[in-house]
């Protein structure tokens, strides 16, 4: 079965009303008023042709679909790649087409294979392989340039962004490391090889993991985690012992020199001298937030519990939090828990415990960390504002409701109106829509992309919903009647 991790094209669209701040365009340098007009009239005819038409990437291509029945009369989408003009320039016969965040490269998938095609729709990787994987951090498939794959016999290999092969499929699994060590899977065994296909590491492990992903794009400390005699303990790219294998499990370090460790099914954390730090006495995993804090989980009554302590073990949060997050610059944490009248509420401290503020909301999951989301929808006062990274106020309290992205945030405006925000506060475009049926993404020339789906109050025969692109002066690929559709939904 194919497992090919494939991120979803995340789709936001927007129908809009005329500018009301040109400040700070995240939607790139807009056209000419007349000539941007021209274009989404044409790029409007263009889209009547397809089932979904999503927004453009930086180079100018949109996916689009189309939608078939199968002889037992099943739905199915097929995927292709339209330019600026509306023209297809990749035939709608394809079962998925993920365009990256920060490469050029275009995947494109067909039954259960895939490869990469560039701007120029010229196959740079040919539609060969079974399993293409994505880094989590950049949400895209190539990391240093390079990027796994596995072939039709299930072997596993790296090419890099021009199609040359970095490491033949020859492997069981391989994991990229830095651009020149690869971990790899052997018959059973691990070890590291370089792009040579040294073993650098000799392939003797019965396990072995570096930083996750999350880490390890950022930075790398030379260190592994290996599995040796149904043991743990960590060694350098050398091959050197740095922690003995005499634990159950070693997880990842944020530093380089703290690993927690668990010992008789307890956890705590030893430094690479095999020092311990804080003694195995925690059941629940220990994970680094920043360097010298570490975040603790306990059960309470049946509900699991987060707290802080320090490299000393000194309780600097207690253990009655939800959720805990840190700041990009790793100076303030943000708690998250319930009250007594079970309202969720978050407190930002600083590290060493001291309550800065307190808030009634805050808005960032796990996607957002992942995606660097820059615009952190919080609440007070039952008014939404948006904090930056580092747990700044950069939009005060004045919204009913607000979502957040990268350089961009959506607000919900008195008289059903919806507003995109740039990081400073400012309004880009304003919209005569209900903030819930309505979604948008910038995309280029001064274009949005709009997609407005009534999914709450459905009428008949069906609920709303409608896809199309809209300009900074206010034109638009939608036609009258479906401007006008849109508004009777308000």
């Amino acid at each position: 079965m194919n497992t090919m991790i494939i991120k979803r094209i995340q789709i936001a669209v927007l129908f809009l009303l005329p500018l009301i701040s040109m400040a700070q365009h995240p939607a790139g340098q807009p056209l000419p008023p007349a000539e941007s007009k021209m274009r989404l009239q044409q790029l409007g005819d263009s889209m009547r042709k397809y089932d979904a038409f999503y927004s453009f990437d930086r180079n100018g291509l949109a996916v689009v679909a189309s939608n078939s029945k199968t002889p037992s009369g099943e739905s199915i989408s097929r995927f292709g790649l339209v330019n600026e003009k509306g023209e297809l320039v990749l035939p709608c016969e394809h079962d998925w087409i993920f365009q990256q965040n920060h490469s050029d490269l275009i995947l494109v998938s067909r039954g259960g294979l895939a490869g990469f095609v560039n701007p120029q729709i010229q196959w740079v990787i040919p539609m060969q392989y079974q399993d293409i994987y994505s880094d989590l951090e950049t949400d895209d498939f190539f990391l240093f340039g390079l990027v796994e794959v596995v072939d039709s016999f299930d072997k596993w290999g790296v090419l890099d962004s021009t199609g040359r092969q970095i490491l033949p499929c020859q492997y069981d699994w391989v994991s990229i490391l830095t651009p020149n060590l690869f971990s790899v899977n052997l018959d059973g065994k691990y070890g590291v090889v370089n792009r040579n296909g040294e073993a650098v590491i000799p392939i003797i492990y019965s396990g072995l993991r570096f930083l996750d992903r999350y880490d390890r794009y950022d930075h790398y400390d030379g260190y592994i985690v290996v599995g040796y005699n149904n043991k743990q303990g960590v060694i350098d790219t050398m091959g050197n012992i740095v922690i003995p294998f005499q634990y159950e499990l070693v997880g990842f370090s944020l530093n380089g020199s703290h690993f927690p460790v668990c010992e008789n099914y307890k956890w705590g954390v030893v430094d690479t001298t095999g020092e311990i730090l804080i003694p195995c006495t925690y059941k629940e995993y220990l994970y680094e937030g920043v360097p010298g804090l570490w975040v603790y989980k306990q059960y309470v009554r049946g509900d699991s519990k987060l707290g802080v302590i320090n490299i000393h073990g000194d309780v600097v949060l207690p253990c009655e939090n939800d959720m805990i997050h840190f700041s990009k610059s790793g100076d303030k944490i943000v708690a998250v828990r319930s009250d007594s009248l079970d309202n969720e509420k978050c407190y930002l401290y600083n590290l060493s415990g001291t309550l800065l503020d307190s808030l009634d909301g805050f808005s960032y999951d796990w996607m957002d960390e992942i995606c660097h989301v820059t615009m952190i929808p919080v609440k007070r006062d039952g008014k939404w504002g948006f904090f930056n990274l580092d747990f700044q106020l950069i939009v005060p309290f004045l919204y009913d409701n607000a979502s957040g992205y990268d350089g961009y945030g959506m607000v919900s405006l008195p008289d059903n109106q919806t507003a995109l925000l740039n990081e400073r506060g400012e309004v880009l475009l304003k919209l005569p829509f209900k903030f819930n049926n309505t979604f948008v993404t910038p995309c280029i020339n001064g274009w949005y992309h709009l997609h407005y789906n009534d999914v709450q109050t459905p009428r008949p025969p069906k609920p709303l919903e409608l896809f199309g692109f809209i300009d900074i002066y206010g034109n638009s690929t939608f036609t009258k009647e479906e401007w006008e559709r849109m508004k009777s939904y308000r």
